[in-house]
């Protein structure tokens, strides 16, 4: 008896914990949508790195579409993406399920910043597109006044 109530602790702790799991990973492919046809929720410090973050991506949106950047560029531009995320998470306090949806876009801002550093094997152009269009989701999922998409 007391080994088929073991086996059935653990089977059980086993199938609620890869329950856990799969929840969890279904969370992380999350799409981004709006707050019932709202935009949602910032703060001060999510707003100005991200205006920040989009300034710098500008100024480097021709060079980028030119072919003209080098590792050392990409890599700023990486390491200018870190700083911001980093600031963001840090100081950002928005409510639960807007900062949800933002962890979207941060994904989408990592991913990108570790390919410009170098950390991945893929195209750094490309990453810096993918930054740009994390940086146009968030201006369009996200109450940002002013914000003006990256061309």
């Amino acid at each position: 008896m007391r080994l088929f109530l073991s086996l059935f602790v653990a089977l059980t702790f086993t199938a609620s914990s890869a329950l856990a799991s799969d929840h969890h990973h279904h969370g992380e492919q999350q799409t981004l949508q709006m707050n019932k046809d709202k935009q949602w929720q910032t703060d001060a410090t999510l707003r100005n790195n991200m205006s920040s973050l989009a300034d710098t991506l500008r100024t480097k949106t021709k060079a980028i579409h030119k072919g003209e950047l080098g590792a050392a560029e990409y890599a700023a531009l990486g390491a200018a993406v870190d700083t911001s995320v980093g600031d963001i998470v840090k100081n950002c306090k928005l409510p639960a399920d807007a900062d949800a949806m933002l962890h979207i876009v941060i994904g989408e801002l990592i991913a990108a910043a570790e390919t410009m550093r170098g950390k991945a094997d893929a195209n750094k152009a490309g990453a810096a597109h993918q930054a740009v269009v994390a940086l146009n989701n968030y201006g369009k999922y996200f109450n940002h006044p002013g914000w003006v998409p990256i061309q």
